[in-house]
């Protein structure tokens, strides 16, 4: 589609910044906003819709960082929005315009494109600070631990992106509040905290372009270090084209359109023939009855965006990647209500399949911190009942229930590299005024749901039942490679790092392997770290120098990011034949998307 003509002001002044960057396909959080799971889901559906929009465009999406705070689950939902670009098959290019705090830099650090920074915007790294108190308790420790892990996570990704070798250092840049002007960010390391500095007439300032200025100059380290601070010292460095900076290759296929879901596509979409009308570039689309508007240039993440659910259909397999089957994006809590949203969907959409004899997956992509474990016997028992084999992806975190559902799974089982995956024992919240015969039936129930989840466990993993069963002593956190490594058969089948290449556990262990020594060695670490997960003993204050760089399985993004670098990676689609019902191929694939989000009652 050809962007729409523009009346000429006569002001040759204006920056062109507005057209080389604001009017490309973009994502844009405006105003302070919670970093939460709806948030998350709404940026997850603005990348993909923004994605199939794009077509075979040689660019890369926009993501415009806007302030924004995690709160109840911090540390989960921002890996939920760091592994969110790995739904969309173009790069994607972060752009911080104005403050940018530590909740946002895990995501800001993983996009898939370049990273910049307005002149005048700032980059805050810290104050990361642990919610949970220190203390002796198990319940204590447990948090301790998954606090832990998360800033060992986000240090290894800042030495990865920035090239600091110094981990303490990084350590007490994360812990600081200090404000990073954008020259700062860009010398950050060896490689700088981000890619470019962009000014207003479409311009970058790369970090080449600062070392040549710098040298040219002869400075000492103080002067150097007096000039990094003020951003008006960025008019006095060379620039180049933003155009031929950012520019990515993407694959010409097929292009896309997308409409907004309405009853009659609930029934079964329109049955009648509809012409197509083709333009010269752009996305294809439908019209007919209704005319369908092409999906806006920059998609707004505000609080005030209200958020509904889109259908879209005829998504080129080359771009589809995860999305190329039935997906049921599940973003919440586990209640009745969800519960139900999930077994209509499961069923609409296993009915489909049956009727049109398409071989190929219905898909959970899971951000759950668990819930109902009643809920989650439902969906598992309408999960077992279908014809359609079922794959779950987790993204963010699987706990408690959220681990339930991912163990239910009839076909793969898959996990993004900043995601968590925890189970334990059944818990509820205990009432005053219960009579003590309630109280007994209760206890009961809970107990009885432990074994349950502790055999679930058990069988999707090969782990004995007792091993398990001591495990369920408390919160159990793992990381994607642990999650792999649990048991023989392991939580998940393998790790996915991009839109349509994952790890499997057999690369997986054949890198480690080599690495410890032998598959026997490995085998006997991996039990030792799960062993020591039963009393983790983390009352104690980490240090970063305590840190073991050369463990895997405390650096689980280093050993992923290495296998990236120099593994041949497996392409998604050949795990597609794991227990397929009907061996026919699928020549129209389409996506139906049930985003299953739950509104805030404000």
């Amino acid at each position: 589609m050809t962007s729409p003509k523009k009346k000429s002001t006569g002001d040759q002044s204006a920056p062109v910044i507005d057209k080389s960057i604001k009017n490309d396909r973009a994502i844009e959080i405006r105003g302070p906003v919670d970093l939460n799971a709806v948030t998350v889901a709404k940026i997850q559906r603005g990348l993909i819709l923004q994605d199939v929009a794009k077509g075979g465009e040689a660019s890369s999406l926009k993501f415009f960082v806007g302030p924004s705070t995690a709160n109840k689950y911090r540390m989960q939902d921002q890996a939920a929005l760091a592994d969110t670009f790995l739904f969309v098959s173009h790069p994607v290019d972060a752009v911080i315009k104005s403050g940018m705090g530590c909740d946002m830099l895990r995501a800001f650090l993983s996009v898939t494109g370049k990273r910049f920074m307005l002149a005048g915007a700032c980059l805050n790294m810290g104050v990361i600070t642990n919610t949970a108190p220190y203390g002796k308790n198990k319940a204590n420790q447990v948090r301790r631990q998954l606090f832990n892990d998360y800033v060992t996570d986000l240090q290894t990704l800042v030495m990865i992106k920035t090239g600091e070798t110094d981990r303490k250092k990084v350590h007490e840049d994360l812990l600081s509040a200090r404000d990073y002007s954008a020259l700062q960010a860009l010398y950050y390391g060896t490689k700088g905290l981000i890619d470019g500095i962009l000014l207003g007439r479409d311009q970058v300032i790369t970090r080449p372009d600062l070392d040549q200025f710098l040298k040219g100059k002869r400075w000492n380290q103080d002067r150097i270090n007096d000039f990094l601070k003020n951003y008006i010292n960025v008019y006095e460095i060379p620039t180049r084209s933003l155009a031929s900076f950012s520019k990515n290759s993407i694959p010409k296929g097929d292009l896309s359109y997308y409409q907004p879901l309405n009853k009659k596509d609930e029934e079964g979409g329109d049955k009648g023939k509809k012409k197509k009308k083709k333009t010269e570039s752009g996305p294809q689309f439908y019209k007919g009855e209704k005319k369908f508007r092409v999906f806006p240039p920059k998609y707004t993440i505000s609080k005030e965006k209200p958020d509904k659910r889109f259908l879209i259909t005829h998504i080129p397999k080359q771009f589809s990647g995860l999305l190329n089957d039935d997906v049921i994006f599940f973003n919440d809590h586990f209640c009745d209500e969800t519960a139900e949203q999930i077994s209509d969907a499961l069923i609409a959409l296993d009915h489909k399949k049956v009727l049109q004899k398409r071989a190929s997956h219905i898909k959970i992509i899971e951000n759950s911190p668990g819930g109902s474990v009643w809920s989650g016997q439902e969906l598992r028992s309408i999960i077992r009942s279908l014809l359609t084999p079922v794959d779950v992806l987790v993204y963010g975190m699987a706990a408690s229930c959220g681990c339930w559902l991912l163990c239910s799974a009839t076909g793969n089982r898959f996990a993004t590299p900043n995601s968590r995956i925890m189970f334990h024992e059944a818990a509820t919240e205990i009432r005053s005024q219960v009579p003590a015969d309630n109280f007994n039936e209760l206890h009961d129930g809970l107990d009885q749901a432990t074994i349950d989840f502790v055999a679930i466990v058990a069988e999707g993993s090969g782990r004995p039942f007792e091993a398990v069963l001591k495990d369920f002593d408390h919160d159990v956190w793992l990381n994607p490679i642990e999650s792999l490594f649990y048991g023989p058969k392991g939580l998940i089948d393998g790790i996915v790092v991009a839109h349509d290449k994952v790890l499997t556990r057999p690369m997986v262990e054949q890198y480690l392997a080599k690495r410890l020594g032998g598959t026997k060695k490995l085998a006997e670490y991996v039990e030792k770290k799960i062993l020591e997960k039963r009393d983790p003993r983390l009352g104690m204050k980490w240090e970063p120098e305590k840190h073991d760089e050369t463990d895997p399985f405390d650096n689980p993004l280093k050993v992923i990011t290495e296998m990236v670098a120099s593994v041949k990676l497996a392409p998604l689609s050949s795990l597609q034949t794991f227990k397929l019902s009907v061996p026919v191929a699928d020549k129209d694939r389409t996506i139906d998307y049930f985003n299953v989000v739950l509104e805030d009652k404000k």
